[in-house]
């Protein structure tokens, strides 16, 4: 796990705080920081950001 993980799981923590605007403008940054990891197509992506949900998933409920 690089940082580029850790910062998209981290903002991903923060989650359920935010306005439904700045759930928008997170997607929007979380998909360019899969596309900064070398993830270029669609597919790939979404793959990326399923991966970075599960892991935030876990995270959180470790946390309950």
């Amino acid at each position: 796990m690089d940082e580029i993980d850790k910062k998209a799981i981290e903002i991903l923590l923060k989650a359920p705080y935010m306005s439904e605007e700045d759930i928008k403008n997170t997607v929007k940054l979380l998909k360019r920081m899969a596309r900064m990891k070398g993830h270029k197509n669609e597919k790939n992506i979404k793959s990326v950001l399923d991966y970075w949900a599960y892991k935030a998933y876990k995270i959180s409920i470790s946390q309950i």
